[in-house]
């Protein structure tokens, strides 16, 4: 992932992302189990220290941490969203999902698990049944990666084609946060390319200014605008700085080929 304001990988688990992960404190191993240690913390304790083995990659010890934890409760949705994403990290579709329909079975109001499926799902390019996941997760107004959620739906939205459910919820974001780079550059995005030059390049202001770095895709965005707007100045300048921030990226190959579509 590119380390800026605006990743264009959908969803990671982190999505990534998308990211989407688990929303738990890492625990360090000094204070996991003692004697008296309930069900409820001994299963917290498990988790934080399979997730720590996970940010690690050891997932053989994530796993055992895991399975450790469904010894006390197996039908824990948090044990079971963890144990989705390790084996999501493995490849293994299959367990993988069980997982998480477990997960969503046992809790069906755990938003963190259904963003995280929905990855899962984008990731296996089955578009619409993230989409229904991402939907349930946007109407979640307690959920706290709520606009996140919304990011994602906009995101899965324009990759089904379906543009007006894509602003819808790039707008919901601007209304929780009308400094959301995330919002104002999609929604730019979707103005140039309904030829809204004029809102295209007030949203893109508006990005440009909060950013504290511009994405590929928000240079790219700024080139293409400056050249409908015959603003060569400003487009000399966007692709210096896309040759020089981004030059393996896919926005400057395409700039190089001609392809501003």
């Amino acid at each position: 992932m590119i380390l800026s304001v605006y990743s264009r990988p959908l969803l990671t688990v982190i999505l990534g992302i998308l990211l989407i992960g688990l929303q738990a404190c890492v625990t360090t191993e000094s204070k996991v189990f003692t004697a008296d240690t309930s069900p409820e913390r001994a299963i917290e304790a498990r988790v934080n220290l399979a997730m720590k083995y996970y940010q690690k990659n050891d997932l053989e010890s994530a796993r055992r941490n895991l399975d450790e934890a469904l010894k006390i409760d197996n039908k824990s949705p948090v044990v079971h969203n963890a144990l989705a994403l390790v084996f999501s990290r493995e490849g293994d579709v299959k367990l993988a999902e069980k997982h998480f329909k477990r997960a969503i079975a046992g809790d069906s109001s755990y938003s963190t698990a259904r963003n995280n499926y929905a990855a899962f799902l984008y990731n296996q390019e089955r578009y619409q049944e993230a989409m229904k996941q991402l939907e349930l997760v946007a109407d979640d107004e307690l959920y706290k990666e709520r606009l996140l959620a919304l990011g994602n739906l906009g995101r899965t939205a324009k990759k089904l084609g379906d543009l007006e459910r894509a602003q819808a919820a790039f707008k919901r974001m601007l209304n929780i946060d009308s400094r959301n780079v995330l919002a104002l550059l999609e929604l730019s995005q979707l103005a140039y390319d309904k030829k809204e030059y004029e809102l295209a390049s007030s949203l893109y202001d508006k990005y440009r200014r909060i950013a504290p770095q511009q994405s590929a895709q928000g240079l790219f965005l700024g080139l293409r605008l400056s050249e409908a707007i015959t603003d060569t100045s400003a487009r000399a300048s966007y692709v210096m700085a896309l040759r020089n921030l981004y030059p393996e990226s896919e926005e400057y190959q395409r700039f190089l080929s001609g392809n501003y579509e």
